[in-house]
């Protein structure tokens, strides 16, 4: 069940021999700080709480009338929840009830146990251990780069209980579609390995497209992406495998899914990735000069987009 919030002792205590997401103690009391600071930047009440799971304690933010749909969100690597949503919530807090998770090993609030670090992420038992510590029969998923894959996961774990997902700076884990990672680690060179304000600033730039002024113009968000690079351990959420579906498995994804891709995106996007989309029938939007930020980015016409999706198309799955 959903307990109270941990404090520093709790964090400590509980370490032990975990895997550490921060290199120190006084670098997760940094990102802790600016964290809380950018959940107040949510423009909505936010309730914060820790479900335990196999795998350790997994907090959650909720915003929203409890009497609207549920939506499941998962942020990328190397962000968390208050980060990711901080343009996005207030809107889509009026349509869903808005469900963020730190992704375990992330620099969020969750904390990886002993079994994570020996034995990596067990996403479907993670998924249910989720949906059914928070009552959730049935939900919807959005997620945002690795969180992206994480929403398409759930989906092919809980087909009955995922009724419909949005993908954003992400592709869908098709066979036909290949993975870029070593293409993705290099993009964060050598900004990432040197993490002054002036290289954060750079990253962001050459992350972004036109409207990078949405990070690079809010102080806390520049203050706190600075705080995620020097602080947290880069290697905690490799404990989380990558999937790949089957021609089978992805078949889902036709109708239950859509995916929003920035063009200026150069981690997810390539040229040509919209016609094999249209191929193979998944419902895909390419926006114009948009980078792998696309939900900060283009904040108000990603709101507009899924909430019109889940509430329209995916309502029809919901009531089958």
């Amino acid at each position: 069940m959903l307990g109270q919030s941990y404090g520093v002792r709790g964090y400590e205590k509980g370490c032990g021999q975990r895997m550490k997401v921060f290199k120190s103690e006084a670098g997760r009391q940094q990102v802790w700080e600016t964290y809380d600071q950018l959940v107040k930047q949510w423009g909505v009440a936010v309730e914060e709480s820790d479900l335990e799971t196999s795998f350790g304690s997994t907090h959650i933010l909720q915003a929203g009338s409890r009497d609207l749909p549920p939506l499941l969100l998962f942020h990328g690597v190397g962000d968390n929840s208050a980060l990711m949503w901080v343009y996005n919530a207030k809107v889509l807090a009026e349509h869903f009830h808005l469900i963020a998770v730190d992704t375990i090993g992330g620099p969020g609030k969750s904390r990886p146990n002993e079994r994570y670090r020996r034995q990596g992420m067990d996403h479907k038992l993670w998924f249910g251990e989720l949906l059914d510590g928070l009552g959730l029969e049935w939900t919807y998923a959005a997620g945002v780069s690795m969180g992206c894959l994480l929403a398409q996961t759930i989906l092919a774990a809980w087909p009955d209980r995922i009724k419909g997902m949005v993908g954003m700076a992400g592709l869908p884990a098709h066979p036909s579609l290949k993975s870029f990672s070593l293409k993705t680690m290099t993009v964060f060179l050598p900004e990432a390995l040197f993490p002054t304000e002036k290289n954060t600033r750079k990253l962001l730039l050459k992350l972004s497209g036109a409207n990078a002024s949405v990070f690079t113009e809010n102080e806390l968000i520049m203050r706190h992406y600075g705080q995620l690079l020097r602080h947290s351990n880069k290697m905690a959420m490799a404990k989380h495998p990558q999937k790949r579906f089957t021609v089978e498995e992805a078949a889902i994804l036709r109708e239950r899914a859509l995916f929003l891709v920035g063009d200026k995106d150069r981690i997810a996007y390539f040229p040509g990735c919209g016609q094999v989309l249209e191929e193979l029938r998944i419902p895909c939007e390419i926006l114009p000069d948009t980078g792998h930020g696309i939900n900060h980015e283009q904040a108000e016409r990603v709101n507009q987009a899924v909430i019109k999706f889940l509430r329209h198309y995916g309502a029809k799955i919901v009531s089958q």
